[in-house]
């Protein structure tokens, strides 16, 4: 899937995801809003730990 893209989290968490390269919790080059969500526990050997 395409990284460069709008992402909106409502409500959301996203947390205690693993990764071996980018991602783990969310891997993205384009614009992330957050509204009342959490990223929280997420880890990745490269780019996008948490976001």
């Amino acid at each position: 899937m395409p990284t460069n893209r709008n992402v909106t989290l409502i409500e959301s968490t996203v947390a205690n995801n693993m990764a071996s390269g980018n991602g783990a919790g969310i891997f993205n080059t384009g614009n992330v809003e957050l509204t009342k969500s959490t990223i929280s526990g997420n880890v990745s050997n490269s780019d996008g730990g948490g976001i």
